[in-house]
């Protein structure tokens, strides 16, 4: 990444280019610039000297989001249905995005916490998972909200009343049939490298702030004295370390 970065700067004047610590995303380059900036001149420059990137933004994750379910609908144009098949097969077949869908319902039940107990810091979250939401019920409109275990036979939920990272490890651990297998290999380009990047870092900032509201959360409810209070607390602060868990367990597969 030092040789695109150098490449970055020696084509674009007025910028700053750096190499994010980030764990598992050794690809990126952390790079600002003014608002009125031209990417698509930049894109132009680099491309000529055969450099190529993907631009997500590191302060807009939910917009991140949205604008890949934009790109996903541009590119189905031609055919929708064909498109939604396959993200309906993959949603379905698909260990890591069973697992996302997952931790989507439980974001959901977290978001739905509002009219408790909030931590601003929460919305962010909430507008992120709003916009995973939308991606799944565009892409993929015939897929149940709840997940299932793909099985040839009659589908098994899984023990949703079981700790949330269990449940995520039971679903990244499954075994497909040969047909299952082949049908997920043909669906699998849909996803594209652009989607599980801006996914990832949507999912790393949700662990990152659900971290920060859980010790919050514990703090708080250390010294409230209200016993109703401090189970809300509690309750809070329970959601966010399963969330933490279970993302851990996610970007770990």
């Amino acid at each position: 990444m030092e040789k695109a970065r150098a490449a970055l700067l020696e084509a674009i004047e007025g910028i700053s280019a750096e190499v994010p610590a980030l764990p598992g995303h050794q690809e990126l380059l952390l790079v600002k610039a003014k608002a009125d900036h031209d990417w698509q001149q930049t894109a132009e420059r680099m491309a000529a000297r055969s450099w190529w990137f993907d631009r997500v933004r590191a302060d807009d994750m939910a917009g991140n989001v949205r604008q890949q379910l934009h790109a996903h609908q541009l590119a189905a144009a031609g055919d929708p249905a064909d498109l939604q098949r396959a993200w309906v097969v993959l949603g379905n077949l698909e260990s890591y995005l069973l697992a996302e869908r997952r931790v989507l319902c439980a974001l959901e039940d977290l978001v739905a916490l509002r009219s408790t107990l909030w931590d601003p810091r929460l919305d962010e979250v909430a507008e992120i998972t709003v916009a995973m939401r939308q991606f799944w019920t565009e892409m993929a409109p015939t897929l149940p909200r709840d997940v299932v275990l793909p099985l040839d036979g009659p589908a098994v939920e899984p023990r949703l009343s079981a700790p949330l990272v269990e449940a995520v490890g039971q679903l990244l651990q499954f075994a497909l049939s040969p047909r299952q297998t082949e049908q997920r290999h043909a669906s699998r380009p849909v996803v594209g490298n652009t989607r599980w990047l801006v996914w990832s870092l949507a999912w790393l900032r949700i662990e990152t702030v659900c971290t920060e509201v859980g010790q919050h959360a514990a703090r708080s409810a250390a010294r409230v004295k209200a016993a109703e209070r401090r189970r809300t607390y509690v309750d809070l602060q329970r959601q966010c370390e399963a969330l933490v868990a279970a993302l851990q367990a996610v970007r770990g597969a």
